[in-house]
């Protein structure tokens, strides 16, 4: 189609610049996953104190195997897209809820919250293992099952902590604040 409209120069400029967007972005990528190996798990797990020298060798061995990985990865027609639609559901089993209540409410604390993430969490990989997936996407169990265990948890074990509501109704004026300091801006213009 675009050959219809474009010479052929242009169509080949178009296509070098969608690839250098590609591979720059997975290289960012790369490079950030295997800095996080060195800097979070190397230095963490290094018996002998994880001095620079070892700690970039142990970046490039990780870069090295994430590209392979990536690379077996993409062998496989489907997996890419089935693993990104899995993580997918996963984030947004695991944090959508209390990223909303959060927001909108000063009913949860942290118990409700890291309950709400590994249910969400668990729930996902399980439907998604036991092949319920093929008729609900496991995402809305996930979330599902994720808000009830954050509004659950959180009112079982003494509801928000007094800090979490002064900070949510301080927040609640502010915003309400700005909103009538707009609205008379609005009334003067």
């Amino acid at each position: 189609m675009g050959s219809e409209f474009f010479p052929t120069s242009l169509l080949g400029l178009f296509a070098a610049a969608v690839m250098a967007a590609i591979l720059s972005s997975v290289s960012a990528y790369v490079i950030v996953a295997s800095s996080a190996f060195g800097a979070n798990i190397y230095r963490y797990f290094a018996k002998d104190g994880a001095d620079e020298k070892k700690v970039i060798r142990f970046q490039r061995a990780a870069v090295i195997v994430i590209s392979l990985a990536a690379f077996l990865m993409s062998l496989e027609p489907d997996l890419v897209f089935a693993v990104a639609l899995l993580a997918t559901a996963g984030l947004g089993a695991s944090f959508g809820p209390l990223v909303m209540f959060g927001i909108y409410t000063n009913k949860i604390n942290k118990y409700g919250a890291v309950s709400s993430i590994v249910v969400g969490l668990v729930t996902v990989i399980v439907w998604y293992y036991s092949g319920m997936s093929n008729y609900l996407y496991e995402a809305i169990p996930g979330m599902v099952l994720s808000t009830i265990v954050l509004l659950g948890v959180s009112k079982a074990t003494g509801g928000p902590d007094e800090s979490i509501t002064e900070g949510f109704n301080k927040y609640i004026a502010m915003l309400k604040s700005n909103k009538e300091k707009a609205k008379a801006e609005r009334e003067k213009a």
